[in-house]
């Protein structure tokens, strides 16, 4: 056994007799142990045998020991709970082999360390599986190890999977854009079951399409979901696949307005705001400039995906005191809960006419062609074939899936803070966190709150980036 006389870590205390680390390639020669925060265990430890260390030019055993070096550090497995770090005595060897040209210097390995880390064998493998369900932040903590490492880690497990990675075509298929931060991103569901098949980086037409022949057997993809803003891409895809049946689902076209009903809304509180400069009462002109501060705090409940989720009689007094003092909004939110009616239709034929008669309707009501009306007719027009084609899908119960997925990835996206693209589209394929439950709803893999999606991106405080 190799003399212990190394030097005790300060704030550390000697304990015996010395803890088994279970690894059989090295021998301990002491460990200490610090009682404060973050409790560790730190364990001196020597090679079982300096034997078996070949030349990394001859490939020979002729050497002879030179000397040592610095000691090498290493994390490993949690002693109950309590962290571990091994300080590893490092023999140097030099190749005496004649037929060695170099003579070269090398240094002695360990098994059960892993090259390149700062760790053992076991804990890199243990942070390799965790790393999928558990977050980033959780394994750093646990083994005092960097969150960089965890993440490196994470990524290198999943480039293996990314290489074997497979994709079968659905029958049903979705496509939607969503943000990752900074970046655009687009997302491709499968409907018959409602799995995630895919998210890429790349928005163009050639992407998309590339995507789609990459998949098993597309040329049996029967209707594909899209969104207003992918419509550009069903040109491209109809050479690919020209009998498929594109459509667009109640959610996407809620998804799709959204942005519009909110700079329409604003438009209208601005212009009220600019008429109340030119009352001359000042108690008047208070009133007005009170009602447009209610009114620009309560956008929410004016948002188009949340006009079904008004939660209180509270909120729906507020909606009803916005639409009582502005016309305008109450006029323009009564023409778009209309359009969203198409959606009670049960058959084309029903759903074209509904549609023509909503169309006609700014002809009736001059106000509306005042507040942008034209850009929202303008873009109904361009999406009409899609929306009545969605009335010849054939399995409009599964329209549910894309929607709640949907809103779960955004939702996790929204509290992410900004997290790197690359490790949240590996976590959503690859981490098992969005399952489908039996009424057809995503859920995440535990109770779907603040605290579940922020574990998902690897955080539990706000500020994690």
């Amino acid at each position: 056994m190799a003399k212990n006389n190394k030097e005790i870590p300060k704030g550390y205390k000697e304990i015996k007799p010395i803890p088994d680390l279970k690894l059989n390639d090295i021998v301990s020669d002491a460990c200490y142990y610090a009682a404060y925060e973050p409790k560790e265990y730190f364990f001196d430890v020597h090679p079982m045998s300096y034997r078996r260390q070949v030349c990394p030019v001859c490939h020979q055993y002729t050497y002879h020991k030179d000397g040592t070096v610095d000691p090498r550090v290493v994390h490993d497995l949690s002693i109950g709970g309590t962290q571990v770090r091994i300080r590893a005595e490092i023999m140097r060897y030099k190749c005496m082999n004649e037929a060695c040209i170099k003579h070269p210097k090398f240094r002695h390995q360990y098994t059960s360390f892993m090259p390149k880390y700062q760790l053992t064998v076991r804990l890199y493998n243990y942070i390799k599986c965790k790393s999928f369900s558990s977050s980033f932040k959780e394994l750093s903590r646990k083994f005092g190890i960097n969150q960089k490492t965890v993440s490196k880690i994470f990524l290198e497990a999943t480039d293996e999977l990314d290489i074997t990675k497979e994709l079968s075509a659905p029958t049903f298929l979705g496509i939607d854009k969503i943000q990752i931060g900074k970046q655009e991103c687009l997302v491709f569901t499968c409907l018959d079951d409602g799995s995630l098949i895919e998210i890429i980086d790349d928005t163009s037409i050639k992407a998309i399409c590339n995507i789609i022949q990459k998949m098993d057997g597309y040329e049996h993809i029967k209707e594909i979901s899209i969104g207003i803003d992918t419509l550009y891409c069903e040109e491209a895809i109809r050479k690919i696949l020209p009998n498929v049946l594109f459509y667009i689902d109640k959610w996407h076209l809620i998804n799709g307005l959204s942005k519009s009903f909110s700079i329409v809304y604003e438009a209208i509180l601005e212009n009220e705001e600019k008429i109340s400069k030119q009352v001359a009462d000042e108690k008047e002109r208070k009133k007005i400039k009170k009602r447009v501060k209610e009114a620009q705090n309560w956008n929410d409940l004016f948002l188009l995906e949340n006009c079904d989720h008004i939660r209180s009689m509270d909120d729906l007094d507020k909606q009803n005191k916005v639409c009582h003092n502005f016309p305008s909004i109450n006029l323009f939110k009564s023409w778009m809960d209309g359009l969203i009616e198409l959606y009670n239709y049960k058959d084309p034929e029903s759903a074209t006419e509904y549609l023509r008669k909503w169309n006609s309707l700014k002809y009736q009501y001059p106000l509306l062609d005042g507040i942008n009306a034209k850009k929202i007719n303008s873009i109904i027009r361009n999406c009409e074939t899609e929306l009545i084609q969605y009335f010849k899908s054939e399995y409009r119960h599964f329209h549910s899936y894309i929607s709640t997925l949907m809103g779960v990835i955004n939702e996790i996206n929204r509290r992410s803070y900004g997290s790197n693209y690359d490790i949240m589209r590996r976590k959503l394929i690859y981490g098992g966190y969005i399952k489908t439950s039996l009424n057809n709803e995503y859920t995440l893999s535990k109770d779907y709150s603040a605290d579940s999606v922020l574990k998902f991106m690897g955080s539990d405080d706000p500020y994690y980036i």
